[in-house]
């Protein structure tokens, strides 16, 4: 089988990785977290980040404890030290029923939180009785898995959603590469069975044509076009996408 590229060049990851640490916003990196630290977690089943503390970190996967104890593992970008502010839009749980309301915190003393709902009602909560919906256009949203396209190839790779500013995207290739991007260039492309993909080969930058037989949770089995049959994960797999 003949290679069709490599992948991308550091010096550009090196610097998409100094424009990332010169923003001040949601700050989701584990590095800048610690056990005890109250955050926001994604919650996977209604879309909405739910107030939660960390109780353990490993590696780049961080365990929060939800204030409803419910523990879960959230992966990096699901995860974040996000603060609440005085004008910031949110949600309530109206006097502790589980009936969410929209609206805007008018006062904020500690923990403790005044909300002035859509409807003109106001009441005072705290932080760990609100949530907030982070999507962005399309239904991007932090922490999600997409598809980004890498302008000097053309090609789509598999990449996570960790931050949204001015228009812009920011988001890491599986690679390690951050880059900034515009909804555009941005997808919710899935890899199934019949797909052809290109998929880099024992994960050494090199790519081969590839058809996808079949899908088993992040695990791929792969006709290459010479013939031969392997396995694959998803995070090896790029595709050419039509504009």
């Amino acid at each position: 089988m003949n290679p069709l590229t490599t992948t991308r060049p550091l010096h550009l990851a090196l610097a998409a990785l100094l424009f990332l640490v010169s923003q001040p916003a949601f700050a989701d990196d584990p590095a800048r977290m610690e056990v005890g630290a109250r955050v926001f977690a994604f919650w996977e089943s209604d879309g909405f980040w739910y107030p939660a503390a960390v109780e353990e970190i490993s590696g780049e996967d961080v365990k929060v404890r939800y204030t409803d104890n419910t523990i879960e593992w959230k992966a990096p970008g699901q995860v974040g030290l996000y603060t609440v502010a005085v004008g910031d839009r949110l949600e309530g749980n109206w006097l502790g029923r589980n009936s969410y309301y929209q609206g805007s915190v008018a006062q904020r003393d500690g923990e403790r939180i005044r909300i002035r709902y859509d409807d003109g009602d106001v009441e005072e909560t705290t932080i760990a009785q609100t949530r907030l919906q982070l999507y962005q256009p399309k239904g991007f949203f932090r922490g999600q898995k997409i598809y980004a396209r890498w302008k000097p190839d053309g090609y789509w790779y598999p990449a996570t959603i960790h931050r949204f500013e001015n228009g812009h995207h920011l988001v890491r290739y599986e690679d390690l590469t951050w880059e900034w991007l515009k909804e555009k260039d941005l997808s919710t492309y899935t890899v199934e069975g019949g797909n052809n993909v290109e998929i880099n080969w024992q994960g050494r930058g090199l790519y081969y044509k590839a058809r996808v037989l079949s899908r088993r949770g992040n695990e791929l089995r792969v006709q290459y076009d010479n013939g031969e049959e392997g396995g694959a994960w998803t995070s090896q797999v790029r595709a050419w996408l039509s504009q």
